[in-house]
């Protein structure tokens, strides 16, 4: 049987006369025309009733119509005339077969009008569907994206909509009776429509319906009526179903485009900042050099105005090194070479090079005895352990001594520098290495956050790691540096006697 949904839209009176006109309309026909046609002829023309009828208002009325006109049939037609007794076994298969076609006849014009008006229905919500679909393609704003899509929403379904971010559930500002809440956990968590009007929690007094607007993130749509109506009409769930999945679809192309236009503006301001760096370190060379060289070719005085001087000139040198090294680890042209190094040495020349810090802040050095060689660059390493001691003498109180460590454990080699400082925040982590990061009271120390920077940088080109962590012992402070070799780089074989 065909679900009726037309005779709703014209009242009962109005249907009722008009199937008694077109049936009167039929039975004049027939009296006209009667002396020339059989009666199972003249059976046809009480057919046009019921399929107009049918086709127009839905089977029921169709059936109403096709009992009606069967009667008129019987009544004007089938002998005796004037009555409803029918005489002969003939005249009863006449009618009885004019009544079986006449409910087939009816079924079928109410199975063409519902597949006609299923048809227009599909197209309408297709067309509604791409003009959504047009309209917030126009659009790259999540806060427009949402409210064009509720007010498509809420014009469709008749409802008042509004969307529900997933992880804003627990705080949301909409006060949700405590199974509504249930439903909408539900359907956040399930995927699938929850509450009035669904299967699931039809007892709810909101339609929730889940929209995935990214990877692993959802969103919910609520419609709310009021009364006991459902909000959405089971006829419309469709349409609303499609739309809030497409409204997914677009919000998590907003936010993907804006993902990736905040990447592309933060890669611009890194290829600024590298071209920058990269500039300003190779032309402050040059005269730094000349400024070293000529301060070395003078007699020191007696004040030690030319040593300070000096000084400071070599930590400017260094830090412009340091400018024109991060430049080359970002352009992926920084040269090293592979070669068996004793760790020992590489310790001895980087205190040489600092005679001035370790003045101030004498080093302790523990070599373990069983230490191995290790394969890597000595010039690299050279830099990233000069770097690792100048912070260490930075954020060490004066006349703080510094410790050196290198030992063997598990496998791998470990170069530590441990100062006696404040140490560093917990939540700091990796980004104690980032470009320009510092740590505790920096704003006290000079420096400019490049030589940890500098340290992972040199680390990740000879595959190594660098890590820190705080003196968790009783009573001290400070940070500890640790640069691993991993076993694949040290020689065991090879081992110091």
């Amino acid at each position: 049987m065909i679900a009726d949904h037309s005779s709703a839209h014209r009242p009962l009176w109005a249907i009722a006369a008009s199937a008694m006109v077109l049936i009167g309309a039929c039975v004049a026909l027939g009296l006209l025309i009667a002396p020339w046609i059989g009666l199972a002829n003249l059976a046809f023309i009480f057919l046009l009733p019921v399929v107009v009828m049918a086709g127009r208002d839905g089977v029921r009325v169709g059936l109403a119509t096709a009992a009606a006109a069967t009667l008129a049939f019987n009544f004007f037609f089938v002998p005796p005339t004037w009555t409803l007794h029918v005489a002969s076994l003939d005249n009863v298969l006449t009618l009885v077969m004019f009544a079986l076609t006449a409910l087939a006849v009816s079924q079928f014009s109410a199975r063409l009008k519902a597949q006609a008006e299923r048809a227009e229905r599909l197209a309408a919500d297709s067309s509604k569907l791409a003009q959504l679909s047009v309209d917030m393609s126009k659009l790259r704003d999540e806060e427009e994206l949402a409210a064009l899509l509720m007010r498509c929403l809420a014009d469709w379904s008749g409802a008042h909509v509004q969307l529900i971010a997933g992880d804003t559930l627990e705080n949301c500002s909409l006060r949700l009776s405590p199974m509504d809440h249930s439903a909408a956990q539900w359907a956040l968590s399930h995927g699938e429509a929850a509450g009035r009007g669904a299967a699931v929690m039809a007892g709810a007094d909101a339609l929730f319906l889940p929209m995935d607007v990214g990877r692993d993130k959802r969103w919910l749509a609520q419609f709310w009526r009021g009364g006991m109506q459902a909000p959405v009409a089971n006829d419309d769930l469709s349409l609303i179903i499609q739309a809030v999945a497409r409204g997914g679809d677009a919000l998590n192309r907003a936010r993907v485009a804006q993902a990736q236009a905040e990447i592309e503006a933060r890669a611009q301001q890194d290829a600024m900042r590298e071209a920058l760096l990269a500039s300003i370190s190779h032309d402050l060379r040059t005269p730094l050099t000349g400024i070293r060289a000529g301060l070395d070719a003078l007699e020191p005085d007696t004040a030690g105005v030319l040593a300070a001087t000096r000084a400071e000139a070599t930590r400017l040198e260094r830090m412009v090194t340091n400018l024109l090294d991060l430049a080359r680890l970002k352009a992926n042209a920084l040269p090293h070479a592979s070669e068996v190094i004793d760790l020992t040495d590489v310790i001895d020349a980087a205190l040489e090079a600092l005679p001035n810090a370790i003045a101030d802040h004498p080093a302790h050095v523990f070599i373990a005895p069983d230490l191995p060689l290790v394969r890597s660059d000595a010039v690299l390493l050279h830099h990233m352990l000069i770097n690792l001691i100048e912070n260490a003498c930075k954020y060490s109180p004066d006349g703080a001594a510094i410790a050196l460590t290198a030992r063997y454990e598990d496998g791998d080699v470990l170069l530590t520098v441990a100062d006696r400082g404040a140490g560093f925040p917990a939540q700091m982590g990796r980004d104690l290495f980032s470009l320009f990061q510092r740590g505790t009271n920096a704003d006290r120390m000079p420096g400019s956050g490049l030589g940890l920077a500098v340290v992972d940088g040199f680390a990740r080109a000879l595959g190594l790691s660098v890590t820190a962590s705080n003196i968790s012992e009783p009573e001290k402070t400070g940070a500890i540096f640790t640069i691993r070799f991993p076993a694949s780089l040290a020689l065991r074989d090879k081992a110091m006697p």
